[in-house]
């Protein structure tokens, strides 16, 4: 879109007077070397480095990227460092502002460019996540035949935000939040920089401890918080910013919370949970902190609809017109004033009595529609874990989870059968399973995956060719855990905090490899799921409480004439026939403290 006269009269205004421009602008590095943090995705060949021209041209000219990444880690000054280095015809858009008529627009002048004048389009699209399926469809033509190299930014996961034809034709790169000490240098530059404060005030060392707590890894938080103290600092006819004045300025940090999901113990399902427990001061606490995160209240009300369906029902016919009519306030009136509709929702749903009958009824339909009894409800995770994890030290081996419930844990090792029918039966079932996956195995279609993901089932570490581990020197063994660690967490956007060696052998060199490559425990087990019959490891041949299930992903080779639904519908029996009911292996675990 061609900037008004009006728009490009205030940019020439900025270009005269930098000094107008917000700190955090005015602090961008000029260049990728300047650029702090990050650094795994700045070096030599990276597609990023690409993009500036380090390298590119011929077949293997850039790719199309997407930045993934918490706010102020970097995604914007990324783009605008590739704007400024390339001689590229750069374009920007906000899929806040932007629709597929503007987008069209860019690529028809990207097509232009290239035909007329032999000039390549880079297009940098803001909050990727905010385009609906249709607007992202109209980049797929213009990606795939590279008319335009596409730089896509996201807070949002995106294997839940991005369609997958988009992801597929793109490269992910994932940001990483800026360190205390990442942060700390840009704070110190920014006080002494001509570009900054030119060292007009001072920042003691109590002051700027709590400025990077403020921040949280938010390069543009810190920035931002930085300037305002300054300024109320220099009002004041103070040379240098105090903690006081600092207190003063900025009232607090901004509540961290996730609003994709990944992790199983987020805020939105807290809030659920809380209403599922009629803890009304709970629900509003997690209420409050969705509504301070910026959380859209259409998706909060969304919530509230499925609540009152799933954990009230027919004991109170009334909760869900209530909820409905909530959504359709939130949506009429926004925010601020759609936060007290949403209190109002959540204290008359915490309230109101709870009846599970209609999620029982049609969980039962879909567990007979595969010819099977419904498995007892799982009871719920314990908050004090069983398993604590460390960051540092030897990691643990976990043969079996500590509990005295009768729940067992079914894993999934390799990745080779992708029988589209079991991810049907796992939608319908709703059975967690921990999928560990080698690469070798998983890499003919990484996507195959993702809808069991999707449904909050964790990827795990399995190494990349499936070797005897203890076999092998320490430096291989890093190779398979290390590599298939990467992949995976590029592929799949979380980094595998488990790891299973293949046929179970490992030595001391595997768990310094697991520890150095980031998984923080080695995962055992006690019974396997052979095609028709579980194997056991006591002579009884009867499960315990906490004990964890081998199963695989097994190709049509070793099915012999039967399928991946019939073997799991096997182990389902089998686990019925002795009075258990399966949990989530990830939900008895704890990780690491941050």
């Amino acid at each position: 879109m061609e900037p008004d006269l009006f728009t490009a009269a205030a940019e020439d205004r900025q270009e005269k007077d930098p000094a107008a421009s917000p700190l955090a602008v005015r602090m961008r590095p000029r260049t990728l070397d300047e650029v702090v943090g990050q650094q795994h995705l700045l070096k030599p060949g990276s597609p990023l480095r690409r993009l500036v021209g380090e390298g590119a041209g011929g077949p293997a000219g850039p790719s199309s990227v997407i930045l993934w990444g918490p706010p102020g880690t970097g995604k914007t000054t990324l783009a605008y460092v590739v704007s400024k280095a390339t001689n590229k015809r750069f374009v920007e858009l906000s899929a806040i502002t932007a629709g597929v008529k503007e987008v069209r627009a860019v690529i028809d002048g990207a097509r232009r460019a290239s035909g007329g004048y032999g000039q390549e389009t880079v297009l940098f699209l803001d909050e990727i996540h905010r385009f609906s399926k249709a607007q992202q469809d109209s980049l797929l033509p213009a990606v795939e035949n590279r008319w335009v190299t596409l730089i896509a930014a996201t807070t949002e996961n995106p294997y839940f935000s991005v369609i997958s034809p988009l992801l597929s034709r793109s490269l992910l790169l994932t940001l990483e939040p800026l360190t205390d000490d990442d942060v700390r240098g840009l704070l110190r530059r920014a006080l002494a920089d001509e570009r900054g404060l030119k060292s007009a005030v001072a920042l003691p060392e109590d002051t700027e401890d709590h400025l990077l707590r403020i921040a949280g890894g938010d390069a543009r938080r810190a920035l931002t918080a930085l300037e305002a103290a300054a300024g109320a600092a220099l009002d004041k006819g103070e040379d240098e910013i105090s903690l006081t004045t600092l207190e003063e300025t900025v009232d607090r940090a901004a509540v961290k919370y996730d609003r994709d999901g990944d992790q199983h113990y987020d805020v939105a399902s807290a809030l659920i949970k809380s209403i599922r427990g009629s803890d009304v001061d709970a629900a509003l606490h997690y209420l409050a902190r969705m509504i301070e995160a910026g959380e859209d209240p259409r998706f909060i009300a969304r919530r509230l609809m499925i609540s009152a369906s799933e954990d009230i029902g027919l004991a109170d016919p009334n909760a869900l017109p209530l909820a409905v009519a909530a959504a359709q306030a939130v949506a009429m009136i926004g925010f601020p004033e759609a936060a007290l509709t949403l209190s109002h929702t959540t204290i008359a749903l915490a309230l109101a009595p709870k009846s599970n009958a209609a999620t029982t009824a049609i969980g039962a339909a879909a567990w007979h529609k595969w010819g099977l009894k419904p498995l007892p409800a799982a009871p719920a995770p314990p908050a004090d874990k069983p398993v604590k994890l460390s960051a540092h030290g030897t990691v643990p081996v976990l043969t079996r989870i500590p509990t005295s419930q009768k729940i067992v844990f079914i894993t999934l090792d390799d990745g080779q059968e992708k029988d589209p029918e079991f991810i049907r039966m796992m939608r319908d079932l709703k059975v967690p399973v921990s999928m560990f996956l080698m690469n070798d195995a998983a890499k003919s279609d990484y996507a195959y995956f993702k809808p069991l993901q999707e449904m909050g089932n964790h990827i795990q570490n399995h190494t990349l060719h499936h070797p005897v581990m203890n076999t092998l020197p320490l430096s291989r063994q890093k190779q398979e855990i290390c590599g298939d660690q990467k992949i995976l967490t590029q592929q799949y956007g979380t980094a595998p905090l488990l790891f299973r060696p293949p046929y179970g052998a490992y030595n001391a060199d595997t768990k310094t490899a697991v520890s150095a490559c980031g998984p923080r425990a080695i995962v055992w087990w006690r019974e396997s799921m052979q095609i028709r019959n579980m194997q056991y490891q006591t002579a009884d041949k009867k499960l315990r409480p906490g004990d964890i299930i081998l199963a695989h992903f097994r190709g049509p080779s070793e099915l012999k004439g039967t399928t991946m639904t019939t073997m799991f519908a096997n182990m389902l029996e089998r686990i019925q026939e002795q009075g258990f009911t399966v949990a989530r292996l990830e939900d008895y675990v704890q990780p690491p403290a941050q």
